[in-house]
């Protein structure tokens, strides 16, 4: 992905540009009913500071997610705050051997308030998701690369 200048990643980050929609099961429930698919278009910060990928509950609510589990996670302030973990797939641009490739890969992600994000992306991915993956940040051209395994 491009951040634009080295400027640019240093104030907004690299930032992965990508689609949402509810886990494998729900979408074969909503496709077996004839009903679509929500799917909504997300910028989600590289986030190797956060164990967890998060996602504004605004988009939970617009795929219509429902929560599997929930788990306490900690700000950057330290302070403790409980997030419902859902279910989803993720549709991300990735780099492969034989050139860019849309995948659909299936991520277990945290509901945040949207109190907790900036204005510019809906949420963060994070090492839960990163460490199945390879990033090469280069900060000083203003890009990064995340590709998937060999």
């Amino acid at each position: 992905g491009k951040a634009g200048t080295a400027h640019d990643m240093v104030v907004h980050g690299p930032v992965a540009l990508g689609r949402l929609l509810p886990g494998t099961p729900e979408v074969e429930d909503l496709q077996h009913r004839g009903e679509d698919v929500p799917k909504v278009a997300v910028h989600l910060l590289i986030d190797t500071g956060s164990h967890l990928s998060l996602v504004q509950l605004s988009v939970v609510h617009v795929l219509g997610l429902v929560p599997i589990r929930s788990e306490w996670v900690y700000a950057i302030n330290q302070q403790p705050f409980r997030v419902h973990l859902y279910r989803a797939t993720l549709e991300l641009w990735f780099e492969a051997a034989h050139g860019r490739e849309l995948l659909s890969v299936p991520i277990t992600i945290g509901g945040m308030p949207e109190v907790v994000t900036r204005a510019e992306h809906q949420g963060v991915l994070g090492r839960d998701f990163l460490r199945h993956y390879e990033l090469l940040y280069q900060g000083h051209k203003g890009t990064f690369l995340l590709k998937a395994p060999k």
